[in-house]
């Protein structure tokens, strides 16, 4: 693999770089940079046909001796990250071969790799995880390498350069068809999906955020359950949170979601009940219909829908019907105020066309 490494990433790694060859395959091809900006260092590469970025995060000096390996396995983690069939993945790995490096001396290219590391720089502002900062950075719109007047997000220019490249589905894996049920006394928001099974639990988290509309407030959790009935309080056989050391102390049945897939939970435990606002505590519960082999579709999906699911903060099921008895009379004397406030909390009855957007879209825009 061709690595045009830029003079402060040559010189960190202590090299001379030859002028790159004149003709070269671009997708087995890669521009790439050493940063050090506010106490992070990271090296980050950028794919020639498609503009796809792999970011190594934390990167110390002892660290560049092993550079192709961190980059092999943050690459990979990407890739599962937008749910690319194995068979691709591994392909596109045995093509990649050893790091040649050469000189970065286009300056169009340079200049792709200075925005690219300010929009990292931002990102890490948020997260410090290697493949999360990569997926995020591959999803950005940019410019076409090909045609400067074109926007593209390089994840997808990338999957489709995979695709024509091995004439295999770039999508191909396993997926789960899950029912959600959000518990609201005599009513009910209900949503069919279809997720991939190797996603991770905090990536469930967002899509179930997306398909109901909440906002990402407040607290969650994941309750695994051999029989779930639908009582408030039943007690979960495993709980999984974002921080399991805080709620340790008080529920010893907490481990954490961070990287953990659903496939390592599911189909054993075909039930789960996803919470979310310990205050309100609106509770969705989750069955697990079907498991689906060789799935090529572009995941996730929502597959049917009905049911308006409540606005943030409304105040738990009493506080919600309240808020629709108020909507529903122009005439009461909070209407105005409570519309307004709904508007403020972003709140949307459901429409299955929009919100199969933002289910589609919630993981890599």
């Amino acid at each position: 693999m061709l690595i045009h490494a830029t003079k402060k990433l040559a010189d960190k790694l202590k090299i001379k770089t030859p002028e790159p060859p004149e003709q070269f395959d671009e997708l087995l091809s890669w521009r790439a940079n050493y940063v050090c900006k506010s106490r992070t260092s990271f090296v980050f590469f950028m794919n020639d046909a498609t503009r796809f970025v792999v970011c190594v995060n934390g990167v110390k000096t002892h660290d560049l001796k092993k550079l192709p390996e961190l980059f092999l396995q943050v690459l990979k983690d990407e890739m599962l990250s937008f749910f690319i069939n194995q068979e691709v993945i591994d392909k596109y790995i045995a093509e990649i071969g050893d790091f040649e490096y050469v000189r970065n001396s286009e300056r169009s290219k340079t200049g792709w790799l200075n925005n690219a590391a300010d929009f990292i720089s931002y990102l890490l502002n948020s997260t410090h995880d290697s493949p999360a900062v990569s997926a995020n950075a591959s999803s950005a719109l940019v410019t076409s390498p090909k045609d400067n007047q074109k926007y593209i997000r390089p994840y997808r220019d990338f999957m489709a350069a995979l695709g024509e490249r091995y004439g295999l589905p770039v999508r191909k894996g396993t997926a789960f068809d899950l029912t959600v049920t959000l518990a609201l006394d005599y009513r009910k928001a209900l949503r069919k999906l279809r997720v991939p099974a190797n996603i991770t639990f905090p990536q469930l988290h967002i899509v179930l955020q997306r398909a109901f509309g909440w906002r990402g407030c407040h607290m969650h959790s994941f309750g695994m359950f051999g029989k779930l009935s639908k009582k408030y309080g039943h007690r979960p056989e495993i709980e999984l949170v974002p921080d399991a050391e805080m709620e340790r102390d008080y529920n010893s049945a907490a481990t954490d979601e961070n990287g953990v897939k659903l496939s390592e939970y599911v189909p054993r435990y075909r039930k789960i009940l996803y919470t979310y606002d310990y205050g309100d505590s609106w509770q969705h519960f989750i069955e697990v219909d079907a498991v689906i082999e060789d799935c090529e579709d572009e995941l996730p999906v929502l597959l049917s829908g009905e049911g308006d699911a409540p606005p943030e903060d409304v105040g738990g099921t009493e506080g919600f019907n309240d808020f629709l008895r108020v909507i529903a009379d122009p005439n009461d004397d909070e209407y105005e105020d409570t519309v307004a406030w709904s508007k403020d909390q972003f709140w949307r009855r459901f429409e299955f066309d929009d919100f199969a957007r933002e289910v589609k879209h919630s993981l890599h825009w």
